[in-house]
């Protein structure tokens, strides 16, 4: 059983390194000057070769300088290839021997560490697929755009290792098309959506069960560098090979994703309650949240707007249908709340 740990510690908590090495080697290959990347970061170039963990603070600071600097639009991509690469080289075995995409999509949280913490991903059922909404755990800022492309990025190249070809994913954005669409079709293919109502990676329930082209998987071309359990059992269920790999089966989840989760199961939370879910007081609960640059209220907002809009533009329900599934029991006050939530009435949304 996966054991998860909340983080709650305010500095320095996030265990970054492979981020970490893959934004400062992708800054120096492009040849970005490295003094003005850690400008205001409190970070030096020595500790990249090191074990490291940071606050959010320090890693946003870092990802908006990132994102100010970069010289060429595919930068993004580069740092989450080379993530990619560098997961590969140290964590990434339960991937590899997932057999079947389902499986591969449980394990990649567990791969991916706190690098995943850095994201609210959830996952709804519409029709024949399932979309997977990826939104920021760390509050708005310039670098968010940098930060998902590269998660995508490396979600693509991973899932591509595994596969040995590409997954036929679609990918969602709310941005509008870029002027570099061909660096997007080169790194995701040529599934892509831009101007939708939410960033999502949409994948077809009928692809859940796909197994890998790979004669890894049948035992008898394994690479000598793997370790032997995972030879010998290449079908272990993806939480004890994380185990094997890990030495423990540890997933952190950061307070932002907590509080989220609680503003999703009660729709009339408020900051008292949720400090008392907490054993924290509220001025404590807010001091915490602006360590990860964000609000209580910024949390609940954003969780109740991604619930309306996938209600309203995808599934296409009433007002009296999203009202009862979000618990809110006047109309009037949901239609005033979608509006302040997504600048569009619920009528536009469907409209989408």
């Amino acid at each position: 059983m996966t054991t998860r740990t909340l983080v709650l510690v305010s500095d320095k908590q996030l265990r970054l390194k492979p981020l970490l090495q893959a934004l400062y080697q992708t800054a120096q290959h492009t040849g970005l000057n490295t003094a003005a990347l850690l400008r205001g970061t409190g970070l030096f170039e020595e500790v990249f070769s090191q074990p490291l963990c940071i606050s959010p603070s320090q890693l946003v600071r870092l990802l908006n300088n990132f994102q100010r600097l970069q010289r060429t639009p595919d930068s993004a991509f580069l740092v989450g290839d080379r993530l990619a690469t560098l997961l590969q080289q140290d964590v990434a075995t339960p991937l590899l021997y997932s057999p079947t995409l389902k499986h591969w999509l449980r394990a990649a949280p567990l791969v991916l560490g706190d690098f995943y913490t850095l994201f609210y991903v959830r996952r709804y059922i519409h029709q024949h697929d399932q979309y997977l909404v990826v939104t920021s755990a760390l509050g708005t800022f310039a670098g968010w755009p940098l930060l998902h492309q590269i998660l995508l990025s490396a979600f693509s190249q991973l899932l591509k290792q595994w596969g040995h070809q590409r997954v036929s994913l679609r990918y969602e954005f709310c941005r509008p098309t870029p002027t570099n669409i061909a660096d997007y079709q080169v790194m995701l293919g040529t599934r892509l959506y831009f101007a939708r109502p939410l960033d999502a990676i949409v994948v077809k329930q009928t692809i859940t069960h796909l197994r890998p082209h790979s004669p890894q998987l049948d035992g008898k071309h394994i690479d000598a560098t793997m370790p032997p359990a995972a030879v010998r059992t290449p079908y272990r269920p993806l939480v004890s090979l994380c185990r094997l790999v890990h030495g423990r089966a540890a997933r952190r989840v950061t307070l932002p994703v907590v509080l989220r989760q609680l503003a999703l199961n009660h729709s009339d939370l408020n900051l008292a309650e949720a400090a008392r879910c907490l054993a924290l007081s509220p001025a404590t609960l807010k001091r915490r949240l602006a360590d990860f640059n964000t609000s209580f209220s910024a949390i609940c907002a954003d969780a109740s707007r991604e619930q309306a809009v996938f209600l309203l533009s995808y599934e296409g329900l009433t007002n009296e249908q999203s009202a009862l599934k979000m618990a809110v029991s006047d109309l009037t006050n949901f239609r005033r709340a979608v509006k302040r939530w997504t600048g569009l009435t619920p009528s536009q949304l469907r409209q989408r």
